[in-house]
């Protein structure tokens, strides 16, 4: 298993979902790239985490605005990937993202959902966050469309 899914919890029983997942989430390797970890999938249910790194820091030295979008995007993408049967693949139609307060941190963690899944679209939503000193605080929410691929 790839260094991405490493100390992943499964929250799936269905061994079929769980193989699916691994080969779609090993084949994204832009996650690989940038140094995500997943650290929990379940139905409908993605979180993960990622650590800050020098070429991840826009000029203010928060993580980047747009590593915090691919953040929302993957982990609500993949939780609406969970869903779907063997036949279908979902991809971004559509995202908003808010930004709440500057990425600080060393870790930082994303969670995505799915509100609400449907026949042509799974309606998601995500947020990025960090821990500091125990206490978690909301860097980003955002809500996003996946479109059903046959």
């Amino acid at each position: 298993m790839s260094e991405t899914l490493k100390g992943t919890i499964w929250l799936l029983s269905d061994p079929e979902i769980v193989d699916r997942m691994v080969k779609k989430i090993i084949s994204n390797r832009f996650s690989d790239y940038i140094g995500l970890r997943y650290t929990s999938i379940g139905l409908g249910v993605v979180e993960a985490m990622l650590p800050m790194q020098d070429n991840l820091r826009q000029q203010n030295d928060f993580l980047h605005g747009g590593v915090t979008a691919t953040l929302c995007d993957i982990v609500a993408g993949f939780a609406a990937y969970t869903l779907l049967p063997v036949t279908e693949q979902v991809v971004t139609a559509e995202i908003k993202v808010s930004y709440y307060h500057p990425a600080i941190g060393d870790v930082f963690y994303a969670k995505g959902w799915v509100e609400k899944p449907g026949k042509k679209l799974h309606f998601c939503e995500s947020e990025v966050y960090t821990l500091n000193d125990g206490v978690r605080k909301v860097i980003a929410k955002a809500t996003a469309s996946m479109i059903v691929i046959r």
